[in-house]
């Protein structure tokens, strides 16, 4: 267990705690997506045959990206490197401490491996759109694990003795990355419980 964030008596008697913990990159996990990143102090994004000092821009990365992968959507990837890292698809407003450092995109040959199809309702922008979806959200579950905001829980008896726990939660709200929900697949938190979460 790491350092614990939020410690809160229930109203039954045990004992919530919420703990910063370290769990494997997302980027190992299935993803639609697949980031090239390059950064000279950190190892982002997933594994990949690129060569930095095979290209003078980001935009000639791009272009090799979509020469090779034939990507059906893509974005770029930005980071933000001060007190903390936190990246996005859009930018930063200060130009000192940030800059593009990769793109990520998905490719026809991932969708039919993933078994990612367009719905009968949807049209092929609405298909495009749901995708660029997915590839906002991956970039944001990345961000919270390299700025090391993922946590874990665990519920303590009345003796203090351990009794459930999970980790894998991605940022500081409880009661929408999940951690709530599944606190209370262990044990009913009161009104007063949740309001103190």
């Amino acid at each position: 267990m790491g350092e614990t964030i939020q410690s809160l008596q229930l109203q039954n008697g045990k004992t919530l705690e919420i703990f910063q913990t370290e769990i494997p990159s997302p980027r190992e996990d299935s993803n639609l997506g697949t980031m090239v990143c390059f950064h000279s102090n950190y190892n982002l994004g997933d594994a990949h045959n690129y060569n930095q000092g095979d290209y003078t821009s980001m935009e000639e990365l791009g272009e090799a990206i979509t020469d090779e992968e034939h990507p059906v959507v893509m974005l770029p990837v930005y980071m933000y490197n001060h007190s903390g890292v936190c990246l996005n698809t859009t930018g930063f407003s200060c130009k000192w401490d940030s800059g593009q450092v990769g793109w990520i995109y998905i490719n026809k040959h991932t969708l039919d491996e993933m078994g990612t199809q367009i719905e009968d309702a949807e049209t092929y922008p609405e298909f495009k759109e749901r995708l660029l979806s997915y590839l906002l959200s991956e970039v944001e579950t990345y961000s919270l694990y390299v700025a090391g905001e993922v946590y874990g829980f665990q519920i303590n008896d009345r003796d203090g003795e351990y009794e459930e726990g999970c980790s894998g939660f991605y940022g500081t709200n409880w009661k929408n990355n999940g951690l709530v929900d599944n606190v209370q697949e262990h044990v009913k938190l009161s009104t007063e419980d949740l309001d103190s979460l």
